[in-house]
């Protein structure tokens, strides 16, 4: 996360907050629309357990993108 000041249109400045997002946090981001989506038509633990193997792999991959990681596993 960077964090710089930025002058807003009262003179006052502000501190504006950036995230930058890698590859492991869209797929991250993913996921979890998936499990939400799913959930709403069925069994939420079950829907997860679906996921919970690939969540470990991705946290722990050292690929620096998508496609090293699919080449991977």
């Amino acid at each position: 996360m960077f964090i710089f000041p930025i002058i807003s249109l009262d003179k006052e400045i502000v501190k504006c907050y950036i995230t930058i997002m890698n590859w492991k946090d869209k797929r991250i981001n993913a996921i979890n629309r998936q499990i939400e989506r799913k959930a709403k038509y069925g069994n939420r633990p079950a829907i997860v357990e679906n996921y919970i193997d690939e969540h470990y792999n991705i946290i722990n991959s050292k690929a620096k993108t998508k496609k090293e990681y699919k080449l991977q596993a």
